[in-house]
């Protein structure tokens, strides 16, 4: 044991217990010879030279005192490796027992695990990237008034109609699947839920029951705000549109084209909106007075009868606002998908045909 923790020290102990040479007188009691002191002396300069036999005990002892301090923190790290890996592994064990395989759930358990596993706030944030990014793909290099940037947001209630907004619908509902998938399988396989662990994407053309639950939870996260983006959309642009006691048009029509990043403001989307009001919210329509109502003014009041109210606004701004309100999540669109929304409403505004 002690050569293999210090060689040196064994070859001091050996020379410190081999006794010194001893000088014999001769045998006719004469001095010793000349070798006999030669030698004499030779084992004194030895002597002197080799360490006293108490160092080297305490450098032993030493080397021994510091092994067992190794040997007790052995034994520590391995109680706490031991410790760690008892935990990890009745986590592991607990996990497995309460968690249910995917093929064993109901629809409703699946629908919970995939809600806990993708919170609302975290759809919503994929929703603004990928409609953003949707948006530029529609108007490739420059906006124009022939890409509908719009309707994709405002599908028809029947998912099974082959329209414009029902197929680019279902692109965004997939493509923020494929980055929800995505920033999960970026974590590690501990940390990912056990429904969409080691998932990293959807193959469109062979969904699993996980990607159709998915792809219902989104849809439904998409509903409520976009039925709010439909009533600001309506109550800004499109009511102007359909009813006969309210006009909406260009201010400028006249205005020069702004490029895409300068469309904020521009009187290239500045627009006037009339309509007629009262104060109980009942006018006349075709010659016929509105019937009475508790919230008429008295008589002789400056708000009796129905009135004229008229608005300026900005198409790009109530763009920016229904946008917002589509994905309700804070994020910034980029200018060139403002512009494009923009101009599809006022591609609106003018068409004949609307």
């Amino acid at each position: 044991m002690v050569a293999l923790i210090k060689p040196e020290l064994v070859a001091a102990v050996t020379s410190a217990r081999v006794p010194p040479p001893v000088a014999h007188a001769a045998p006719d009691g004469s001095a010793a010879s000349s070798g006999g002191r030669s030698v004499a002396a030779a084992a004194l300069v030895t002597s002197a030279s080799r360490a006293p036999v108490s160092e080297v005990e305490t450098a032993v002892r030493g080397c021994f005192h510091a092994f067992e301090e190794r040997i007790v923190k052995l034994e520590t790290m391995g109680d706490s490796v031991v410790t760690q890996l008892t935990k990890n592994f009745d986590a592991s064990l607990k996990r497995f027992l309460h968690e249910r395989p995917v093929t064993q759930m109901s629809d409703n358990e699946l629908i919970t695990a995939l809600k806990k596993a993708f919170p609302t706030p975290t759809i919503r944030k994929a929703h603004a990237h990928v409609l953003n990014n949707m948006m530029l793909s529609f108007v490739d290099d420059e906006p124009n008034e022939k890409g509908d940037t719009v309707t994709e947001s405002f599908p028809p209630a029947s998912s099974l109609l082959q329209t414009f907004p029902n197929t680019n619908f279902k692109k965004i509902c997939l493509c923020v699947a494929e980055r929800l998938l995505q920033a999960n399988a970026k974590k590690p396989l501990e940390q990912q839920p056990h429904v969409i662990c080691g998932k990293s994407g959807v193959q469109p053309d062979s969904m699993d029951r996980v990607d159709h639950a998915t792809d219902t939870i989104i849809r439904a996260t998409f509903h409520d705000p976009r039925c709010w983006a439909r009533k600001l959309l309506y109550m800004l642009f499109a009511y102007f549109l359909i009813k006969d006691w309210t006009t909406m048009e260009l201010t400028e029509p006249d205005a020069s084209r702004p490029s895409a990043n300068d469309g904020n403001d521009a009187d290239y989307f500045a627009i006037t909106a009339t309509l007629t009001a009262s104060c109980s919210g009942i006018i006349a329509v075709d010659g016929v007075p509105a019937p009475e109502h508790k919230a008429d003014p008295g008589p002789g009041s400056l708000l009796a009868g129905d009135h004229t109210v008229t608005r300026k606004g900005n198409l790009y701004k109530i763009s920016e606002m229904v946008l917002q309100a589509v994905v309700r999540a804070t994020h910034k669109f980029e200018k060139r998908v403002v512009f494009s929304f923009a101009l599809t409403l006022r591609g609106l505004l003018v068409s004949p045909d609307r």
